[in-house]
């Protein structure tokens, strides 16, 4: 980790404090005294409400950037870096947090550093600070300026989202809920959505999906990969700030040093393929973005 310091320009990773008392954290910042929160603590201000940002630099970056890193990651590794300064925000790609067996082209990596550049550009808008996004080379930029604040349903939801591999409800989509789900990804003209939700089409796929979970984890290299991502318990959860909390897919908690060391004996192609047939079987449907 590192925090450079400027004239007015910071560099910021995931889980740096400040003078000012914010603390980039797992996915997002927020007021703190100390580095000794409990797990529940830290779950309840990261899903805090979205509020417009109204304090002056440098506070208000950070709390943007708070926004940000609330983005999606491929195993919640967080691989990004912020700069900031006035009137810019520059994301960079943190390559010490790469995945290189589960994404040896870096294509997750990138597309998680768009994901944060999205939710900068919104909590930038919803504060009446423009949030116009640039591109050059590897890094991503945010320009910010005085404008006319711009209320939006998917700021508001940015702290709420989350990621659980638990079972689903059993419900089927209804139609006004498939044309939403279509017409959400495909408002930008670039994507196009299919969803298969019928039973033949749920079989198929999950016959190709178990095809290639199978694959994966006869590959030692991804499971080291995904177990040194892997949170075991709270405290460890609460420590490292990233990562992928082992209750959030319905395992016990257990101590790390434990968890480490069963997990391969545990994590086998038929146990995974289990779940993820009773996942797709309880889901309302599979989409497929193009």
């Amino acid at each position: 980790m590192r925090t450079g310091l400027s004239g007015s320009t910071r560099t910021i990773t995931r889980r740096q404090s400040f003078a000012a008392g914010a603390l980039v954290l797992g996915g997002a910042a927020t007021a703190c005294s100390s580095g000794d929160e409990g797990y529940d603590a830290l779950a309840e201000a990261l899903s805090a409400p979205a509020e417009p940002v109204t304090a002056p630099f440098p506070r208000s970056h950070q709390q943007l950037v708070r926004y940000a890193s609330l983005a999606a990651s491929g195993h919640n590794t967080q691989p990004w870096r912020f700069t900031v300064s006035d009137p810019v925000i520059e994301l960079s790609p943190d390559f010490s947090r790469r995945t290189p067996v589960v994404d040896p082209d870096d294509h997750h990596l990138f597309a998680s550093l768009g994901c944060a550049a999205e939710n900068l550009s919104l909590a930038a808008r919803a504060s009446g600070l423009g949030g116009e996004v640039d591109m050059e080379g590897e890094r991503l930029s945010v320009a910010l300026a005085s404008g006319a604040a711009e209320a939006s349903p998917r700021f508001d939801v940015i702290p709420q989202r989350q990621c659980t591999r638990l079972e689903y409800a059993g419900s089927a989509l209804s139609a006004e809920e498939r044309a939403r789900l279509i017409a959400a990804v495909e408002q930008g003209g670039q994507v196009s959505a299919t969803v298969f939700d019928g039973a033949a089409d749920k079989t198929r796929l999950t016959e190709l999906i178990i095809q290639g979970n199978s694959a994966q984890i006869a590959d030692p290299a991804f499971v080291r990969e995904l177990r040194d991502w892997i949170r075991f318990n709270e405290a460890e959860a609460a420590r490292l700030r990233d990562g992928l909390f082992a209750a959030s897919s319905g395992n016990p908690q257990l101590p790390g040093w434990l968890g480490r060391r069963l997990f391969g004996l545990v994590f086998t192609a038929d146990a995974e393929n289990a779940k993820i047939a009773r996942q797709i079987e309880s889901s309302g449907g599979l989409i497929a973005l193009m």
